[in-house]
Formats: C-alpha cells, structure tokens, sequence
C-alpha cells in the first residue's frame, strides 16, 4: 500500500510546471517625446515597434516575449515626455525575467495574460 502512494508522489511531481515554463504579463506603456529606451531599436510602423521592442529586451537578456499591441488610450494625461503617450504594449515573458525587466527603466505594470 505504501508503494502506492509513493508512485503517486511521483506521478504528481513528474506532472506539476517548473516556474521557468510559466509565462507572466505586464502592460508596457509608451512615454512621450520617444523617451523610451528601445526608440533606438525603433521605425516608424507599430509592428516595427514591436521589433524594436523585443530587440531592445533580447539585448538586455529577456528573450521569446510575445508582443501584443494594445487599444490606444485617446484621454490627455500630460505633456511632459516622461508622461504616457497612450500606446501600450502586452508583454507575455517567463516570470523568471520579471525582475531583469523591472530594472531596465521602463514604465511597465503587471497585466493579465487573457
């Protein structure tokens, strides 16, 4: 009987996710002015953006992002550069990159990944 549930252990710890498997979202908000850092990576189109985007993180060591672009938000904010232009980004990354992409400068918040 004990072997039993030994396999079962081990049937469940053959089957649960290792963290690094596990995909995490923030939202990346664009600052006026192409304050951003990855505007270096940048061309004029949205999906050129998106390029440059992962670019500019596959640089600094977060690779496989998925990039989605986000309903543009019309309302005035403010004028200064550091101020959000309205453009969002969704970016899906491992959750073991969450800390490299908080030290990188960027105005990003957590996100849902639906």
């Amino acid at each position: 009987m004990r072997y039993k549930w030994f396999f079962f252990g081990l049937i469940l710890a053959a089957c649960s996710k290792n963290n690094e498997d596990v995909n995490t979202c923030f939202i990346l908000t664009e600052r006026q002015c192409a304050s951003d850092p990855y505007q270096a990576y940048s061309k004029p189109t949205d999906a050129d953006k998106k390029n440059a985007i992962n670019k500019y993180l596959e640089v600094n060591g977060i690779l496989n992002t998925g990039i989605t672009l986000n309903a543009p938000f019309t309302g005035a904010v403010c004028l200064a550069c550091s101020c959000p232009s309205g453009i969002s980004y969704t970016l899906e990354l491992a959750a073991s990159d969450t800390a490299k992409l908080k030290t990188l400068g960027l105005l990003v918040t957590g996100g849902s990944c639906n």
